[in-house]
């Protein structure tokens, strides 16, 4: 579903003006509009100094 959505908002961002696409993106990413991440990868982790 978001790869088909980004697809149909990408071309529409373009044709603003890159501020008010900028203020479209930031309000799309705080309503929740934008896909969660999904659940961290165990094969990414990362050790360093023991932490």
């Amino acid at each position: 579903m978001i790869p088909a959505l980004a697809s149909l908002t990408t071309p529409l961002l373009r044709c603003l003006d890159p501020e008010r696409s900028h203020r479209v993106a930031i309000t799309a990413l705080r309503l929740g509009l934008a896909g969660a991440s999904g659940a961290d990868d165990p094969r990414l982790a990362v050790s360093a100094m023991g932490l």
